[in-house]
């Protein structure tokens, strides 16, 4: 890795990569890493990165631009070419929900945002239906307002008459607290 500091001549002149790099407008990290993989210092200055481009419908864009147009993150458009997709399947397929961080996605509906988590404890839902309906590509607001479509069964102490399974605290023995599904509201 060339060293930041030494001065480096071409063309007669000598100042160093940061110099050069200030000068020619080119990030002295490229410069650096060109460097490193053995380019000469001009060959690094000079060369124009390599643009890809995607030409679909007639219109020619950048990885970048047509990211912007679509939606879709530039890494998942290079995947897919890689891959081996056809332009009109690359721009036109939609990425299925993944949560950045796998679980504290923020979700906003009605101009509300929480958690994942907090919407699923909101709507009565866990949170892996929440993250579930997502995956499937259901929008936000299809998977926040979609009731749960479970069927509540009976327990069996209450088939026998014998009352509530509920403890202390409004918890079953299983730990699930309850919920009182009549104060719950679900609007579109």
């Amino acid at each position: 890795m060339p060293k930041l500091a030494t001065l480096h001549e071409m063309n007669g002149q000598s100042f160093t990569l940061r110099q050069w790099a200030s000068i020619y407008g080119v990030p002295v990290r490229r410069v650096t890493a060109r460097m490193g993989y053995g380019w000469t210092l001009e060959r690094a200055l000079t060369q124009p990165c390599q643009v890809e481009t995607i030409t679909y419908r007639n219109q020619t864009l950048t990885l970048a631009q047509w990211s912007d147009k679509t939606g879709l993150q530039v890494d998942s458009i290079r995947q897919r070419l890689r891959a081996g997709w056809p332009p009109s399947a690359v721009l036109t397929t939609p990425t299925r929900y993944r949560a950045p961080n796998g679980h504290n996605s923020q979700l906003t509906h009605d101009g509300m945002t929480l958690s994942l988590e907090a919407w699923a404890d909101r709507i009565g839902v866990k949170p892996a239906t929440l993250r579930a309906r997502l995956r499937k590509g259901w929008s936000v607001t299809e998977a926040l307002t979609t009731p749960n479509l479970m069927l509540i069964r009976p327990s069996r102490a209450a088939k026998r008459g014998e009352g509530s399974e509920l403890g202390q605290g409004g918890r079953d023995r299983r730990g699930s607290t309850a919920r009182d599904l009549s104060e719950l509201e679900i609007s579109k």
